[in-house]
């Protein structure tokens, strides 16, 4: 509104200014309040986005992690024909249980390549020592492969939490 628009109603309604004032600050608060609301909510969507991306490169990381040490176990069994399992079977239920908690992790729909190279490392034979070279090729494969797929989900996140924030790319 006008101060003209005001001034007028004030000569024709005596305090009408006021009611017009109050009107306005009335409007201007509820406007406000809303933004503040939204803007408390992105502010939470991009904490848990920016919690979600850490975490998962922390548990991509040991889950490449303990494949290399299992790698290297079968390794070590192969060369000194050890029947003792005890360390590679341990090894082997913490990368399926790791891959299956990353996998929970992510959207089926979205993060596909990711969650089929997991399961494709999880489903490794790493116990068959005849054909241990192949295995080993294929797991190479497979972390680098895991890797550029994983830095491409997270990168996309990124992307997410910068648009969130305002930044542009």
């Amino acid at each position: 509104m006008s101060i003209e628009c005001i001034n007028i109603w004030a000569v024709i309604i005596p305090g009408s200014a006021t009611i017009c004032s109050i009107i306005a600050t009335v409007i201007i608060a509820l406007i406000r309040h809303k933004e503040v609301k939204l803007q408390i909510s992105l502010n939470m969507i991009t904490a848990k986005r920016i919690e979600w991306q850490e975490t998962m490169r922390n548990e991509l990381a040991n889950f490449i992690q303990d494949c290399n040490e299992l790698m290297h176990l079968t390794f070590i069994s192969h060369k000194e024909k050890s029947s003792d399992l005890k360390p590679m079977s341990s090894k082997v239920s913490k990368i399926l249980a790791d891959g299956y908690r990353i996998i929970l992790r992510l959207n089926p729909s979205k993060d596909k390549k990711v969650i089929d190279t997991i399961e494709e490392i999880m489903t490794c034979n790493y116990y068959d020592y005849e054909s241990i070279e192949i295995t080993t090729t294929k797991l190479d494969i497979l972390r680098s492969k895991l890797i550029k797929e994983a830095q491409a989900m997270i990168n996309k996140e990124q992307g997410k939490i910068e648009a969130e924030a305002g930044y542009k790319r």
